[in-house]
């Protein structure tokens, strides 16, 4: 009998851990079998178990279900079977209790104490459940349901058909995973559609206890998957655009596509229009498009932004992207934008592409816009510069051939056609101006090592250039021939945009290039187990001095060129200027550790110190003429780890004490902190629209990332006062988050709100989105 009796338990055990539905009972240890089989029938013997059907009584064998069980004690009352302390399974239903009684031919199923209910699209707790396990409708007290994706109910009383509908006359969900949630709703009643929608009345939504919300009556899809129909409302108030009310609807378009319609209403400058529509047709093309308008009660200003983006990479190595981003100011998103991370101004920079790379070379397409709204980042700025300029490329074709060996040498080249637009936007008196040409540019390039000589090493360049121009500037703007040694470009007796006023003569260039430098010899030496601020490594610092002769031929021209890119400012090789004529003399070092002999050396620091010596004079790209010695520039980068990166540039002028300086510092902690800092100060540089300013940004995880501090502050140091700054501080909880943000904004624009300093106080609740926000 003892034989038997561990027969069946080892079966039995056996089929439980192998039913699908029930992975939970596998981490646990199953207690040892109590004793006899208190059966007051035979017992079924071992072989009638083994096909996974200990007892399916009152079906036949084409319909029957098999049920598995187990439990500390079984016993049989009529056609009853009495489980304690155990687990019955029917298909993919696993029921675990203190108490099951189950009725084998009538489906009848009462259990009671610690029940737990587990199915493919189910999952509840409950004390008390009675049910018909064939129909699976019944009823169930104190119970506990959870939901996908994350949400659980909790009701005394519910009644349920087919474990699909439920009816609940007095329920609380919420989404939060602990015992006192965060946030939760409480509803008078509730009929639910697994699969489908809810429908509830009298919604009373509470934080912390405290209720904040009323719903007399709402709907919200059920299903794990996209499903249609009106989000959570926003509710907030600013005391700049009064009380808002918004309301979102989303709505399925298939299983690739979809679209969400999120108009707002402000009580003080109307409704904001707003809605995104996205599209995934497989895993190789995606896209979306974001948009909002508003036409502002205060001011009468028309309002907008959208944004355009797509992806698509084919099979046969096409690529096309977009990232068009259009805006009629640049604080549209500042004024009614409530994201903690949206911290900074809006992109506004455009471009497509559409290009392949084949074996020999690569050939693409594209187009692009820069736009500028305050000031333009040219050196030949004016204070009475417009407003607003775009800077367009529509469009430009470019081909490029890969390098081909030659010899020692490597030949490549390319080619681009394109049509070229600036677009100046000069107020409402005079209007805009436009002014197109279109450009031919071809080039060759050989270049490689001349020589090597022992530890001396000779590199050379030699590139040719044809460039052929549609239009060309009305005057000589940029022409060296004749200006004094380091006087600035200064068009005080013409219009602040004469440099972009493209409406003269065709002009074509042609231009020869070439470059020799020699380098060497390395000079290094090893210094073994260092020890500095905490990094322990053996370090190696290596010097390699390098002198450069650059000669480049003059085409006559090069002052009427418009200055688009570097092709037309920067035409030769390694980025020099029409007509230079130089000696560069520099020091390139690098500093390599390993942390042991095991390893290799890694460049932890690049440093380069260079100056060049003009022979004839040239426009500097900060906007001077210069002839003989140039600048001393100081080129740094330090990156001892993947988390912190130094970079510091210093251009000085010989025998003066002007210079430039800029400094930027980036560093990620493992706990994902992450803080960035910039200076830069201008002396020689006058052009610049910021000359001296810091910049300082980052985020910020404390008390076990319960806190979050975020912030970004661009300070001027010729006014002495922050230019654009935001700082954040969030309380962040698994169901509610709490934000606090301070935006200042010292620049404004036409149609922006006229208030500098705003406070944004937002309440988000996990399954709402959004719940309120006060904005000062």
């Amino acid at each position: 009998m003892a034989t038997a009796m561990r027969i069946i338990t080892d079966s039995l055990f056996r089929l439980l851990l192998a039913a699908p539905c029930a992975p939970w009972l596998q981490a646990q240890a199953l207690p040892a079998w109590p004793g006899p089989f208190p059966a007051p029938q035979p017992l079924p013997t071992p072989e009638e178990l083994l096909p996974l059907r200990p007892f399916a009584h009152g079906e036949t064998a084409s319909t029957n279900r098999p049920v598995r069980w187990r439990g500390d004690r079984v016993s049989q009352e009529g056609e009853t079977w009495i489980i304690e302390n155990g687990a019955i399974q029917v298909e993919e239903m696993l029921l675990l209790a203190d108490r099951i009684a189950c009725n084998l031919r009538t489906g009848e199923l009462r259990a009671q104490g610690h029940i737990r209910l587990e199915g493919a699209d189910i999952r509840l707790r409950c004390e008390r459940l009675e049910m018909d396990w064939k129909r699976r409708v019944g009823e169930a007290w104190a119970l506990e349901l959870e939901l996908p994706p994350h949400w659980t109910l909790r009701s005394s009383h519910v009644a349920f058909a087919t474990l699909k509908r439920w009816e609940f006359e007095s329920v609380e969900l919420s989404p939060c995973p602990q015992e006192k949630p965060g946030w939760s709703a409480k509803l008078s009643r509730m009929k639910l559609e697994l699969e489908g929608f809810a429908i509830f009345r009298h919604a009373q939504v509470k934080v912390g206890g405290v209720p904040v919300m009323y719903l007399p009556w709402a709907a919200y899809p059920a299903k794990s998957e996209r499903s249609s129909g009106l989000l959570p409302p926003q509710v907030g108030y600013s005391s700049n655009l009064g009380a808002s009310l918004g309301l979102s609807y989303y709505q399925v378009l298939g299983p690739t596509m979809d679209l969400t319609f999120a108009p707002e209403y402000y009580g003080k400058e109307g409704m904001l229009w707003g809605g995104e529509f996205r599209w995934n047709p497989d895993a190789a093309h995606q896209g979306s498009f974001q948009g909002q308008y508003i036409h502002q009660r205060s001011n009468g200003a028309y309002r907008y932004r959208y944004h355009l983006q797509e992806l698509w990479q084919r099979e046969d190595g096409w690529q096309f992207t977009a990232d068009v981003n259009q805006a009629s100011d640049a604080l549209l998103e500042s004024d009614y934008g409530r994201s903690v991370g949206a911290l900074g101004t809006v992109n506004s920079d455009s471009a497509l592409f559409l290009g392949r790379n084949f074996s020999f070379f690569s050939l693409n397409v594209s187009a692009a816009e820069q736009r500028t709204y305050f000031l333009p980042d040219d050196p030949f700025y004016r204070s009475d510069f417009p407003a607003s300029m775009r800077r367009q490329t529509l469009p430009q074709v470019q081909a490029r051939l890969y390098p081909i060996p030659i010899g020692s040498f490597y030949l490549d080249g390319g080619g681009n056609l394109g049509s070229f637009l600036y677009r100046l936007d000069l107020g409402s008196q005079q209007g805009e101006n436009k002014y197109r040409w279109h450009r031919e540019d071809w080039y060759t390039r050989l270049h490689g090592r001349l020589g090597q000589w022992g530890p001396f090493r000779a590199d050379f360049q030699l590139s040719a250039r044809y460039t052929r121009y549609s239009a060309t500037l009305q005057s000589s703007m940029f022409d060296a021939s004749g200006s004094v040694n380091g006087d600035p470009l200064d068009p005080a007796s013409n219009p602040a945009f004469d440099p972009f006023r493209v409406e003269g003569p065709k002009a074509q260039r042609i231009l020869g290039s070439g470059r020799l430098q020699l380098s060497g010899p390395q000079l290094g030496r090893t210094f073994d187990a260092v020890s500095l601020f905490g990094y322990k490594a053996d370090l190696k610092h290596v010097l390699e001095p390098f002198l450069a002769f650059t000669k480049n031929t003059k085409s006559g021209i090069a002052g009427k060129l418009p200055r688009f890119d570097e092709v037309d400012s920067r035409p030769g090789v390694s980025s020099s200027a029409d007509g230079e004529e130089s000696v560069e003399v520099g020091l390139k070092q690098h500093i390599l550790g390993r942390p042991d002999k095991a390893t290799g050396f890694a460049d932890l620091v690049r440093w380069k110190l260079s100056t060049r010596f003009h022979f004839q004079p040239i426009l500097l790209a900060d906007g001077r003429f210069k002839s003989g010695w140039a600048s001393v520039d100081n080129d740094i980068d330090v990156e001892p780890h993947s988390r912190l990166r130094l970079s510091f540039r210093r251009s000085s002028e010989i025998g003066s004490s002007n210079s430039d300086n800029s400094l930027s510092a980036e560093y990620t902690s493992r706990d994902g902190d992450r803080f960035s800092l910039a200076a830069f100060t201008t002396g020689i540089n006058r052009f610049l629209v910021r000359q001296q300013g810091i910049q300082v940004g980052g985020i910020h995880r404390l008390f076990q990332d319960t806190w979050r501090l975020e912030y970004q502050a661009n300070y001027d140091l010729r006014t002495k006062g922050f230019v654009y700054s935001q700082v954040a501080l969030a309380r962040i909880t698994p169901c509610v988050a709490t934000r606090l943000r301070f935006s200042h904004v010292a620049i404004l624009v036409p149609g922006a709100l006229n208030k500098e300093d705003r406070l944004d106080l937002t309440f988000t609740l996990r399954g709402l989105g959004d719940l309120f926000s006060l904005k000062h």
